[in-house]
């Protein structure tokens, strides 16, 4: 199984509460085998010389091609934050999943930090996650600016 990004996505960009302007992307996760895989949003966002982004990764086992956005009763959200940490660089931690999303069926269930890493999906989701990090345009080039670090 190889995962790609679907090349047409979503960027939004909106101002937080502190008047910073952040870059929201919806996107598609391919499997080049059985077709959809996920569908992920990375919140870029930077706050006091900090970049961060958070990333959600929605994954279902049935999903449905002509409605995608209609969850099976197996579908959950992972998150997680990537940014800097202190004297280790970049790196991802699990967070709350779907933290920033309405309470909608579309998330499925939001799995906490504790349900993430018990979740049979846990290695799906960092391969998604691994994926994201590596080819969004927008994400790379949230944490290639000169201040970034």
């Amino acid at each position: 199984m190889a995962l790609l990004l679907d090349p047409d996505r979503d960027v939004t960009t909106f101002t937080c509460e502190h008047g910073d302007l952040h870059e929201r992307i919806c996107g598609f996760i391919n499997d080049d085998e059985r077709g959809a895989f996920a569908i992920y949003f990375a919140n870029c966002v930077h706050h006091e010389g900090v970049h961060e982004a958070y990333i959600d990764v929605i994954l279902d086992n049935d999903w449905d091609p002509d409605h995608p956005t209609s969850p099976s009763p197996d579908r959950v959200t992972f998150g997680c934050r990537y940014g800097w940490i202190e004297n280790h660089g970049l790196a991802c931690s699990l967070v709350q999943g779907g933290s920033a999303g309405p309470n909608i069926d579309y998330y499925g269930h939001k799995l906490s930090r504790d349900e993430a890493l018990a979740h049979p999906w846990l290695a799906g989701f960092w391969e998604a996650v691994d994926l994201i990090i590596e080819h969004d345009s927008t994400v790379l080039g949230h944490f290639t600016n000169d201040d970034a670090e």
